[in-house]
């Protein structure tokens, strides 16, 4: 009988081993979509006047982004990942103080990410998951100011033209969920909406469709 017990929870633990177990190990993908960067850009241009009046950009812009990452599946509901985001270089124009001059606003913002994902089979081939992690981001900001050939009644002569340039860098939580589709045991196919919480941002969010091939 003793035998026998044993026999079974062997048994038992080899099929709990072998579900449990089964998506384990390396894997690597490359997404592509759109992302949104808003942002209130205050930026003090000169423009003869004493102090400078200063310009506050309402920017709001969405733009093409993509990534490639890697990821380590720990066990079958959790995975480790990181990798590379370009989240686009999006550009926007505004007035300033008066019609006759605008203000162009870019921003390129990129980085890497480190992430704990949490999966939930709910039939054999489509799983939803969660992710929560840090993105270690650059950003690079450009700012011109360009007044018509009439000139400004806020001091810029006609066809000023002035540049700021400003570039930062630093590290701010991220987060996500999406759906795979697992196609067969190597291919998988993934959407997914991220979030991330950018200093000096408003709101930085991509979506995004990847493909990503297991290493059995």
């Amino acid at each position: 009988m003793k035998r026998l017990i044993i026999l079974l929870a062997l048994t038992g633990l080899g099929a709990f081993s072998s579900s449990v177990f089964a998506e384990t190990g390396l894997y690597g993908g490359l997404g592509v979509g759109g992302s949104k960067v808003s942002a209130d850009v205050d930026t003090p241009f000169v423009d003869d006047a004493v102090p400078p009046n200063p310009i506050v950009v309402d920017f709001d812009e969405y733009d093409a982004s993509f990534k490639a990452f890697a990821g380590y599946r720990l066990l079958d509901w959790l995975a480790v990942e990181g990798g590379w985001y370009y989240l686009g270089k999006p550009d926007g124009s505004s007035a300033f103080v008066d019609p006759s001059t605008r203000v162009e606003t870019e921003i390129e913002l990129k980085g890497w990410n480190a992430d704990l994902v949490a999966f939930w089979r709910f039939q054999d081939q489509w799983e939803v998951f969660g992710k929560l992690g840090v993105f270690f981001w650059n950003s690079e900001l450009e700012v011109r100011s360009k007044a018509d050939a009439s000139g400004s009644p806020s001091g810029n002569p006609p066809g000023a033209n002035q540049t700021l340039f400003d570039d930062q860098s630093g590290e701010d939580i991220k987060g996500g969920v999406g759906i795979n589709y697992l196609h067969d045991e190597n291919l998988a196919l993934r959407g997914e909406f991220e979030y991330f919480d950018v200093d000096e941002t408003d709101d930085v969010w991509m979506l995004s469709f990847s493909a990503i091939w297991r290493f059995n």
